[in-house]
């Protein structure tokens, strides 16, 4: 009886492998095919006057050519405000010269200090927001973008557009995590790309409908009826989650802008990959359970059942090659094969339309990575997401917190 039931567990399980292999192949054809889509028209005319407003830390790679391209960007009435810590910061003398560089367009603040019950992060947001308020520049928008982001020059009027509807509380973009130029990159680089890239996937759908935060607007009469400052972001570590979840409150969208996903590079090591996923993971835990929940319990269904079609496969080649369990077994491998094959050519065609035409080529082992070791980084991803279950604190930019409730954070270090 014993050995029935984990015949029949053994068949479910593979059942449910090609039921979520296929599921996430075709999600990654819904998300490359958003490419093919005509812009609206509506959106492409909505453009008010807006502040991007922009936290940094320290010299990120290519950070001058970020700078660069935010200075660029293809929209008429828009201000930019730079934001550090201090001036000891050693990005704060590449902003003076862009300020110098662009007078009445650049706005640098010293933020100072973040208190011990609030995030830098967050802290610096507030300082931009309690400047502009201040000057009451008669900004429509605030956008806010991360300062190792890589925006082309219609980032900003795509991100933008979609606020002309009143539905509509916030956009957002999304990071596609890609090696550093310059550097050799690692297994460990190109494992935190593909999992990243397999995240996004399904940006905008389901639970999936949050901001993210270092590509994402909000029209200022909307924080304002919310008061995202008071009672969302005073406290928080989180800005992006917080953001959507006061956008949820009042009743408002979180739309997803396909084209405003931006290139961010990065470098890791497997020490730096499994802080930053704990950092990722934990954030999600405590801000938004039920995201985290599903995604832990879809990556531990996908790899038990891949694990154990594995084993029906060994086992049974040994003990029982008469029988048809190891031949089953070897179909179902079959058949998700084939729909890896699938998800990562959609994949690599929405790369192309995220990133350019050249992207393929250029991140072309980082694709390789995610067509032949789908088994690999699936385990690694499952396995990152189970260490963020436990504990409530966090290193971030040289600083520990540990967060109690979404606005409940505290520095450890402070």
């Amino acid at each position: 009886m014993i050995l029935v039931t984990l015949w029949i567990l053994a068949f479910f399980l593979m059942a449910a492998w090609i039921t979520l292999s296929l599921g996430a192949a075709m999600q990654a054809r819904k998300f490359a095919r958003r490419y093919a889509w005509a812009e609206r028209q509506t959106f492409l005319n909505h453009r008010p006057r807006t502040a991007v407003i922009v936290p940094f830390k320290g010299v990120e790679p290519g950070l001058q050519a970020h700078l660069d391209r935010l200075c660029a960007q293809d929209y008429d009435d828009y201000t930019l405000v730079f934001v550090v810590e201090s001036e000891d910061d050693p990005a704060y003398a590449l902003l003076e010269e862009q300020r110098r560089r662009h007078p009445g367009k650049v706005t640098l603040i010293v933020a100072g200090h973040a208190p011990p019950t609030r995030g830098q992060k967050v802290h610096n947001q507030l300082a931009a927001i309690e400047h502009l308020e201040q000057a009451g520049g008669g900004e429509t928008a605030w956008a806010f973008a991360d300062s190792d982001a890589a925006p082309d020059r219609d980032w900003l009027a795509r991100l933008v557009g979609p606020l002309c509807h009143e539905q509509t509380g916030a956009t957002t973009g999304y990071r596609w995590l890609v090696p550093e130029p310059g550097q050799r990159a690692t297994l460990w680089t190109h494992a935190a790309s593909v999992i990243n890239s397999s995240v996004m996937m399904f940006a905008g759908t389901g639970l999936f409908r949050y901001a993210w935060g270092g590509s994402m607007a909000v029209r200022t009469e909307t924080a304002r009826r919310g008061r995202l400052a008071e009672d969302y972001w005073d406290g928080a570590l989180s800005d992006d989650y917080q953001l959507s979840a006061m956008c949820h409150d009042l009743g408002l969208n979180v739309v997803f802008v396909h084209q405003c996903v931006v290139a961010s590079p990065v470098h890791f090591t497997l020490g730096g990959l499994l802080g930053f996923a704990r950092r990722q993971y934990l954030i999600t835990r405590t801000h938004r359970p039920g995201v985290y929940a599903a995604g832990l319990a879809t990556l531990g269904v996908w790899c038990l059942a891949m694990l154990s079609t594995w084993a029906v496969l060994v086992l049974g080649l040994v003990f029982e090659p008469h029988r048809p369990g190891w031949m089953i077994a070897a179909g179902t491998m079959a058949v998700v094969f084939a729909l890896h094959q699938a998800r990562a050519s959609y994949r690599r065609r929405a790369m192309r339309g995220a990133l350019g035409d050249e992207a393929p080529r250029r991140y072309a082992a980082t694709l390789q990575v995610d067509r032949w070791l789908t088994g690999g980084w699936m385990l690694l991803h499952a396995l990152m997401m189970a260490g963020a279950l436990a504990g409530r604190t966090i290193r971030w930019r040289g600083r520990r917190y540990r967060i109690d409730r979404p606005t409940q954070v505290r520095q450890l270090n402070a």
